[in-house]
């Protein structure tokens, strides 16, 4: 499935319009996620566990930053989750880029 394509449409247009129908914040969560594996899955079914593992991660995460008790341990979690999204897609081909990086935020 293309964005260009009749296909995309039609599943963008009804995750859109489903998205504003519903409610409660938490379904529309579990909407979009739907929406997702929709989406890659039409592509490529292996995709759909990329969805599953980083959405799982990114709860985790998030459950572990708002127990934790101290700004910075919240700050490190953050940190965490921040550059799991960032360094991959940044082109750092070795430790020492990243760690220099991580030290100056």
């Amino acid at each position: 499935m293309l964005f260009h394509s009749v296909e995309f449409f039609f599943l963008f247009s009804g995750t859109f319009i489903g998205f504003w129908l519903i409610p409660h914040h938490r379904l529309r969560m579990l909407w979009l996620l739907g929406a997702s594996f929709g989406f890659y899955g039409s592509w490529n079914p292996w995709l759909m566990f990329v969805v599953v593992f980083s959405a799982a991660f990114d709860f985790l995460i998030a459950q572990r930053i708002e127990a934790s008790p101290s700004p910075k341990a919240r700050q490190r979690g953050f940190n965490v989750q921040f550059f799991r999204i960032r360094l991959p897609a940044s082109g750092f081909q070795d430790r020492a880029s990243a760690r220099h990086l991580l030290l100056h935020v």
